[in-house]
């Protein structure tokens, strides 16, 4: 479910053949939750082969979480091609209920959304993108994600390659830049230990470092920004 992710050297950015703001469009698409990982695992994308323990400990992890009404999750970011890394970064990721949520990098850009609006928002350039949120799983994937949307099962072929750790295959025209997402779960604690997403030789590996279940308050005031609606990414 990564979110903003652009890339300030020109020549980097060239090379990887996409824009800045498409790059913003391809994180925030894999920035995947635990919610919608844990729903995915254990309801829907398991095979016959699956011990029912394993399944049933899954569901407990995710039934648990529902009733959880904020929890905040420190990551580290790293953007990586097959030569090896080629950025990294740390953020955090903030959710309370029903659907608020944000995602930021430190003294970079963040990511919020009150369960309506989607905001980018870029501090370097004082300016906020604003997008509202869409019925259309296609368009909006990162909410139906969030929210554990059932509408998403359609979307992912999996396969299990070993224990705890899954690839998810977008099925054609849902996630056009990306080519796969591999899951690492975790099988105690926090369910989700480490997510990659790949997009040709290029990706963005996700980890989480820390988690806590305290309440902070998101703020969705934009004082001094300019604010955009409905851009084009």
């Amino acid at each position: 479910m990564r979110c903003i992710c652009l890339l300030k050297d020109s020549e980097l950015s060239s090379k990887m053949k996409f824009s800045q703001s498409k790059v913003s469009s391809l994180l925030l698409s894999y920035f995947l939750p635990v919610s919608f990982f844990i729903f995915l695992l254990s309801v829907f994308f398991f095979d016959s082969g699956v011990l029912s323990s394993f399944q049933d400990e899954l569901k407990q992890k995710f039934f648990s979480l529902q009733k959880i009404k904020n929890w905040q999750a420190d990551f580290q970011e790293e953007i990586f091609e097959y030569s090896g890394p080629v950025k990294r970064r740390e953020g955090r990721i903030i959710f309370s209920k029903p659907f608020n949520f944000k995602i930021s990098y430190r003294g970079e850009e963040e990511v919020l959304s009150d369960g309506t609006f989607i905001y980018f928002v870029m501090k370097n350039k004082n300016k906020v993108y604003a997008k509202e949120l869409k019925d259309e799983v296609s368009q909006n994937l990162l909410f139906e994600l969030l929210r554990g949307s059932d509408k998403v099962f359609d979307f992912f072929i999996v396969k299990k390659v070993e224990e705890d750790v899954f690839e998810l295959y977008p099925k054609k025209n849902v996630l056009k830049d990306v080519s796969l997402i591999r899951l690492y779960l975790n099988p105690i604690a926090f369910p989700i230990r480490k997510v990659e997403v790949i997009r040709g030789k290029f990706g963005v590996r996700l980890e989480i470092k820390n988690v806590s279940f305290k309440e902070e308050k998101i703020d969705f005031s934009f004082d001094g920004f300019k604010i955009i609606r409905e851009p084009e990414f």
